[in-house]
């Protein structure tokens, strides 16, 4: 049988992934950040926003100083024990060349 995986969908701001325990297989992330714009995501093995005490599993920083990016990053099926919560960062008035978007895929 295939290794299947589920998916967040796109998202661009942050969001409950998934509410019980999973593995971690990938972030797939396309970003722009323009001029002083910076863009943070992180991904903590939490069921909900509230993180006190949980571990972020990854963080990806992009800003002004980088041109266009599309990212994979593969994180191997990382045993998140609660769930996945995605937290975003984003400028209050980004450029209007700016964008940010990302899924989550695990299983």
């Amino acid at each position: 049988m295939p290794d299947a995986s589920r998916s967040s969908g796109v998202l661009t701001a942050s969001a409950v992934i998934v509410a019980n325990p999973c593995n971690l297989k990938s972030v797939h992330i396309t970003c722009r950040a323009n001029g002083a714009d910076e863009y943070i995501l992180k991904i903590f093995d939490s069921e909900d926003a509230t993180l006190t005490g949980n571990t972020e599993l990854v963080r990806f920083v992009f800003n002004g100083d980088l041109s266009a990016n599309n990212v994979e990053a593969d994180l191997h099926g990382v045993l998140a024990r609660e769930g996945l919560y995605a937290q975003v960062t984003a400028p209050a008035s980004p450029d209007a060349a700016s964008h940010f978007a990302f899924s989550v895929e695990f299983n």
